[in-house]
């Protein structure tokens, strides 16, 4: 029997107590490689003070986590502290990998989020020879250069970057990645603009789409055939850049039996900017909030009579909602942007709509609602999709991806 691999994670976020899909992601790939017989350990931010206040408590069995890095993210912006704040930012990051890669002794190192993070930590695992496998889940390979407080300090001011990482020992300057090691990107979307926007090369790189859990998303035993009742859901982080006020102003272009329930973590204040719009549309009460556990959130989708995806965001890298909808299956509205454009099909799987048109949206739901048909089509095609895109596929090339890094690296010894 093949032996395992110890595997050392270093990641921005890992759960609890983050309920972003990319933490969400490394978590389940993560605990999917330990029941495959790998031994791993997770090296991550401090956790927030509130965290223990609104999230339930780590599993006795769950993996070793250590949260011990420090970020240049407050939890709502990036941060650029001075000089010596930075510096000493980076020399403890720098003590926390060195010791955890001393202690643990990895045989690959799975670099996830790194947004906000030190990139130097690459820059030390490479001068390591450890083999390194990336998985990108987000932009961070455009946007990290600018959130890292202590790179982006002499990515500007280059003169003096030499001079600093020789005085201070912390790397000053973007790591080398066109060959650092292998690269899972969650859509060839995420890959093209790593290319495009961020300038890196790729020399070796999969594609690894995201998949359901069928655990938490087990199989149909049969098409669900509800009769309509304008129950609408959507689901995910409440923020602007996901379209959800779209979905909020098309209320009042639907029947009053139409109701919205939005499930997921918001902002106070931008809660009560939703409440307004609904209020002035005359749908208050017709507009509800909620949040849900992982394994809370399959019964959501298959209460409701149509999932909506309104996300606005261009740079969306996959947009896991519109699978898990389709796994629990439920008909989708989505606007398809990014990486969800690589499996949502118009008239196949889901409906698309243009970002922030609620006329659209509203045009569609109605579509779906008059048409028993066609909510059997979409719903059929759903579950053949997600049937192909499982976190079972998708971790298995991770781990063949992690496999083939150790030994290519082998062979250079």
């Amino acid at each position: 029997m093949e032996q395992g691999l110890r595997i050392l994670v270093v990641s921005l976020e890992y759960p609890p107590p983050s309920l972003g899909g990319y933490e969400i992601m490394c978590a389940q790939v993560c605990e999917w490689l330990e029941q495959r017989g790998h031994t791993l350990f997770v090296l991550t931010c401090e956790q927030p003070a509130h965290a223990a206040k609104t999230e339930p408590p780590m599993r006795a069995d769950a993996l070793p986590v250590r949260r011990t890095l420090r970020s240049y993210w407050d939890g709502t912006r990036c941060l650029y502290p001075p000089l010596l704040e930075a510096l000493k930012l980076e020399q403890a990051n720098q003590q926390e990998l060195q010791q955890t890669v001393a202690a643990f002794r990895p045989d690959v190192i799975s670099f996830w989020h790194m947004g906000n993070l030190s990139l130097g930590l690459i820059t030390t695992a490479i001068r390591l020879g450890l083999p390194l496998v990336f998985v990108i889940g987000d932009d961070w390979l455009c946007y990290g250069w600018w959130a890292d407080g202590w790179i982006r300090r002499f990515t500007q001011h280059p003169r003096h970057a030499g001079a600093v990482e020789r005085h201070t020992g912390i790397p000053t300057r973007l790591p080398d990645l066109a060959t650092a090691g292998m690269f899972c990107f969650v859509s060839d979307h995420t890959r093209r603009r790593a290319e495009q926007i961020g300038g890196w090369g790729f020399s070796s790189y999969a594609i690894t789409h995201p998949g359901v859990s069928r655990t938490e998303f087990p199989r149909l035993a049969h098409l669900p055939d509800q009769p309509w009742q304008w129950r609408l859901l959507w689901i995910g982080r409440v923020i602007e850049e996901k379209g959800i006020m779209t979905a909020v102003i098309a209320l009042r272009l639907l029947p009053v039996e139409a109701t919205l329930q939005i499930v997921g973590p918001v902002d106070p204040s931008y809660r009560h900017s939703l409440e307004r719009v609904a209020e002035v549309a005359g749908a208050a009460d017709r507009l509800s909030f909620a949040l849900a556990a992982r394994q809370e959130v399959r019964a959501y989708y298959q209460q409701a009579d149509v999932t909506l995806f309104t996300s606005m965001i261009e740079q969306e890298a996959f947009g896991l909602v519109p699978l898990e909808a389709m796994a629990s299956g439920c008909p989708v509205i989505s606007t398809c942007v990014g990486g969800s454009a690589e499996y949502c099909r118009d008239g196949v799987n889901c409906v698309c709509t243009p970002p922030g048109d609620a006329g659209a949206l509203a045009f569609a739901i109605r579509q779906i609602a008059a048409h028993p048909a066609l909510r059997q089509r979409l719903i059929s095609g759903g579950l053949q999709t997600a049937s192909r895109l499982t976190l079972d596929r998708q971790a298995e090339r991770i781990e063949h991806c992690l496999k083939t890094a150790v030994k290519n690296n082998d062979r250079k010894r």
